[in-house]
């Protein structure tokens, strides 16, 4: 952890978390010496793990509008499986937990374990206050898949949200 590069957050990355369990998440940050500044639960809760006034390593190797995520970034990520893979009649994570069909949206080309829509309007709030208090431009919300280095590196958070990142930053301006 360190200050941020310009004094201040200059924008967000959006993540997913790739498990359901937030205490496996938080555990798994802490001794990987990775994580999120903020994570929100399936229930809508918002669990801030880090100090919004420092910097964490949560993007690897990154680039958004010329600046690095984690040197600039807020880290928020919404608890979910993900990508989800499907065998047969059923959709298994890439652990082999099974998710329930209703939990599940086609969209971006494949399979996700889609957010809850309490868990995607704490997902706006959220947004909405990060914005306004730390003056962040909307253009500068992306997700870790957008960012990621290579391209293609990461999948998150893409068809686990209702809205594309485009969607996103658009309604935030």
């Amino acid at each position: 952890m360190g200050s941020w590069q310009a004094g201040h957050p200059t924008g967000i990355t959006l993540h997913h978390t790739a498990d359901r369990s937030l205490p496996h998440v938080i555990q798994y940050g802490i001794d990987e010496n990775v994580g999120y500044h903020l994570i929100i639960d399936r229930d809508g809760s918002v669990h801030q793990t880090a100090n919004l006034n420092y910097k964490i390593y949560h993007a690897g190797k990154a680039v958004w509008l010329k600046e690095s995520p984690n040197r600039n970034h807020i880290a928020v990520a919404v608890i979910s499986w993900g990508r989800v893979e499907r065998i047969g009649a059923e959709f298994k994570s890439w652990t082999g937990a099974k998710i329930p069909h209703d939990l599940v949206a086609h969209r971006e080309g494949g399979y996700w374990d889609q957010a809850t829509s309490i868990q995607e309007a704490s997902l706006w709030a959220v947004l909405k206050w990060l914005v306004k208090e730390f003056k962040i431009d909307p253009k500068k919300i992306c997700g870790h898949s957008e960012c990621a280095q290579p391209k293609g590196r990461k999948d998150d958070p893409r068809g686990v949200l209702s809205l594309t990142m485009d969607e996103m930053r658009k309604a935030h301006t």
